[in-house]
């Protein structure tokens, strides 16, 4: 039972909080702009300008949201595969930064909205990676 709640901590949280900063300081975005239409109430962040915020602010938007879910992602990946072993886990680590890889290069050719970036590669190569060695330390 410790290990089911474990596994719906480090998934679902990360994935709230990312979805929380998205919608916060991205409110101009199609996604976002569909939240608030969706849940009928008028957006109360519509006119923040993110590129005038603090640098920690533009960071946490841009960068952070991806390092969560990315985090969310991989532990996903790593839970299903299910094997406690390093081997096990580097796999997982290895789906889910390709899958990550396919949906940025999808980007540049335009099948997904969105923004190709190789600083979100390399966030969420390192936020894998950091799910990995998280998810090692939590199985001994």
């Amino acid at each position: 039972m410790k290990h089911r709640f474990e596994i719906i901590v480090n998934i679902s949280i990360p994935i709230i909080i990312g979805t929380a900063i998205y919608i916060i300081f991205s409110p101009n975005i199609y996604v976002t702009k569909y939240f608030w239409k969706m849940i009928h109430f008028p957006n109360p962040f519509y006119d923040i300008d993110i590129m005038s915020m603090p640098i920690v602010i533009r960071l946490m938007r841009f960068y952070l949201c991806d390092a969560l879910w990315t985090y969310s992602l991989t532990y996903s990946v790593i839970s299903i595969i299910g094997k406690n072993d390093v081997k096990s886990i580097i796999k997982g680590c290895y789906i889910s930064v390709a899958f990550l890889i396919v949906i940025e290069v999808a980007q540049i050719f335009m099948v997904l909205p969105g923004t190709f970036d190789y600083f979100d590669l390399l966030i969420q190569i390192i936020t894998s990676i950091v799910t990995g060695i998280i998810y090692n330390k939590r199985r001994v």
